[in-house]
């Protein structure tokens, strides 16, 4: 085995031994780490690998997608409170405007769209 590949070889070693010597891993709080999927844009996989990389330790993907479900509720719950009362702010005849763009230009998977009321000039 040349020198090179031996030093190599040594640091990883040592890495995996490093490894082995640290604290347990941080267990993140379930609803957090949901938050922080979602507002990132992640996937589950992207964020897992993310989190154990940096030896956090995630819930289960079944968990999550429980949990993400119960989130997905209430945010829906708060958009549609804050629909309906723009929506009896607006006066009667007045025009709606709207604008949306797609989350990428080939084989886009959603669409962002805001509506703006004409005279409140609110989304």
């Amino acid at each position: 085995m040349p020198r090179r590949t031996k030093a190599v070889a040594k640091r990883i070693k040592n890495l995996v031994q490093s490894a082995k010597n640290r604290v347990e891993p941080y267990v993140v709080n379930t609803v957090e780490f949901v938050l922080s999927v979602l507002l990132s844009g992640a996937t589950f996989c992207q964020s897992e690998f993310q989190f154990m990389l940096n030896n956090i330790k995630v819930p289960s993907e079944a968990t999550f997608h429980r949990v993400q479900e119960k989130v997905g509720r209430v945010i829906i719950e708060v958009a549609r409170e804050s629909v309906n009362y723009w929506k009896s702010r607006m006066r009667k005849c007045s025009g709606l405007l709207f604008d949306g763009s797609w989350s990428q230009r080939r084989n886009a998977m959603f669409c962002y769209v805001q509506f703006v009321e004409e005279k409140l000039k609110k989304l």
